[in-house]
């Protein structure tokens, strides 16, 4: 099981943030200590991932909190699709689960879009409490990822001062 690790608060949210990496889907744990609900930021490979396992890891991140879910890296459009069908499923008449994929952008332009763009339907605005960057098969990229949510005003205004 992988360790989750709580890195700080983003002042203008005022989320708390954590950073999960977890070497496969298998070793996300189905209950996230964290704040209330979550947004979150998904990096993973799925290109050669079954649709199963797939479908399986968005009903564990549903299960444990999740209001919102961006989908990043190889195949994201496919977890993407994955989570707003399970989260149909399990709510058909609402609320309804946010989800963005962003196939193509850089990983620094996606947790820049978690911490500042990601929120959630109104229903869950005040339960969401917590954004959470979870990395699967890439250390490189949880390492990335926590260094940027360390100091979440550095960072974005590093991204924005970039673009």
């Amino acid at each position: 099981m992988s360790l989750l690790e709580r890195v700080g608060v983003d002042a203008r949210s005022d989320r708390s943030l954590f950073v999960l990496d977890a070497p496969c889907p298998a070793d996300v744990p189905s209950e996230l200590d964290v704040d209330g609900q979550f947004v979150c930021l998904l990096a993973w490979d799925a290109t050669t991932v079954p649709g199963a396992e797939v479908s399986t890891l968005a009903e564990r991140l549903l299960q444990a909190g999740c209001v919102y879910i961006c989908a990043w890296g190889p195949a994201c459009d496919r977890v993407h699709a994955s989570f707003d069908e399970a989260a149909v499923t399990r709510s058909p008449e609402g609320p309804c689960v946010m989800s963005t994929s962003h196939e193509g952008e850089s990983l620094e332009v996606a947790l820049w879009f978690l911490l500042v763009c990601a929120s959630p339907d109104h229903a869950f605005a005040d339960g969401c409490r917590s954004a959470v960057a979870i990395s699967i098969g890439a250390p490189s990229w949880a390492a990335a990822m926590r260094a940027a949510m360390v100091d979440p005003d550095g960072f974005t205004a590093r991204v924005v001062g970039d673009g």
